[in-house]
């Protein structure tokens, strides 16, 4: 008998693609299709429903698997606390898009649940995980906070992530076992590299061949640029100053963790084309992302690696296939960062 899958806010489809090895995956639930045409070219069977008010939770009653990757943004450095606070995340309306996996969860009743998200979920928001714990353990479900590092599961990234995950059956944490790489080794696979020019200011472009390894490209734009007198633009920062995120990836390490399209080639004088950075991301490199360029770039790294999705899912199926119930009450913290 097959084991089946349901996936909540999966957007381009990373999650999936590490779930699919282990579960058949019936149906994604989303909010909006921001992203769905990718899932859907990967799935071509698979059912979308587009606003959580039509979701068919009736329909899926009693799946193996619900997984789920609820905007992070929330929690994240680089989202909502950067701009308002490290209690930003209270106030945030997004925090709905979690309630609303929890809807879900309650009226599938699974034998596990996941949610991926970053590590300030687990710790600076750690009052609405407890929350979400307490109800997890009133349906009958234990809990464990499984917290990861792509770097440890095959990959040339440094991505830290957080899994909350409710279960009916126990689960055996084995700790992943991978072979390390670096950024070099992963371009040497890649045939093409998605690479349309310019991504950035030309202006900034005609700087990269000045930036070094692990160099910011701020500094390097403030080295030939005088700052002073050129204005500030509508977020209140220095007109044509590039962000502080943006700098030169060191080949024979790790690249940082993907938000966007923030790296220049390690040994070319250009920005990384989206393909390179798909291999780094874990996604094969003809994955078809919809929509421009940049949208690309944002669908990419709002998605769940698919060798850390697939390492969860296998841990997830073969608890499933023994079907051994465990104690609800029960609560861990499992470390493999």
């Amino acid at each position: 008998m097959e084991r089946t899958a349901v996936g909540v806010y999966i957007y381009a489809g990373g999650f999936t693609l590490g779930v699919r090895p282990h579960f058949s995956v019936l149906a994604h639930l989303e909010e909006s299709m921001y992203g769905v045409r990718s899932s859907l070219k990967a799935n071509p069977n698979l059912e979308v429903y587009d606003k959580e008010c039509f979701w068919p939770l009736d329909h899926y009653r009693g799946v193996d698997f619900l997984y789920a990757n609820p905007p992070c943004a929330p929690f994240s450095q680089a989202g909502a606390t950067m701009r308002g606070g490290g209690d930003a995340w209270k106030k945030d309306p997004r925090l709905q898009c979690w309630r609303n996996c929890f809807v879900a969860f309650e009226a599938l009743q699974p034998k596990a649940f996941a949610i991926e998200s970053v590590v300030r979920a687990y710790t600076a928001a750690r009052p609405f995980v407890d929350d979400l714990a307490i109800m997890a353990h009133q349906m009958g479900y234990a809990v464990t906070h499984v917290l990861v590092d792509a770097k440890n599961y095959g990959m040339a990234q440094k991505r830290r992530r957080y899994f909350f995950v409710a279960h009916k059956v126990a689960l055996d944490w084995q700790p992943p076992v991978y072979e390390s790489t670096t950024v070099y080794s992963v371009l040497r696979g890649v045939s093409n590299p998605g690479y349309t020019p310019p991504w950035k200011n030309p202006v900034h472009e005609a700087l990269i061949p000045f930036l070094p390894p692990n160099y910011s490209f701020r500094r390097i734009w403030e080295e030939y640029y005088d700052t002073i007198g050129r204005g500030t633009n509508a977020q209140g920062g220095v007109k044509g100053r590039p962000r502080i995120f943006i700098h030169r990836v060191d080949g024979d390490g790790l690249i940082g963790t993907i938000t966007g399209d923030y790296f220049v080639h390690p040994s070319l004088d250009r920005f990384m084309g989206i393909n390179e950075l798909k291999a780094l991301n874990g996604f094969p490199e003809d994955y078809w992302l919809e929509g421009n360029p940049a949208g690309q770039f944002s669908l990419l790294s709002r998605g769940v690696c698919p060798p850390v999705a697939e390492w969860l899912a296998g841990t997830v199926a073969r608890g499933v296939d023994e079907g051994v119930e465990v104690c609800r009450k029960k609560e861990e913290t499992i470390d493999f960062r």
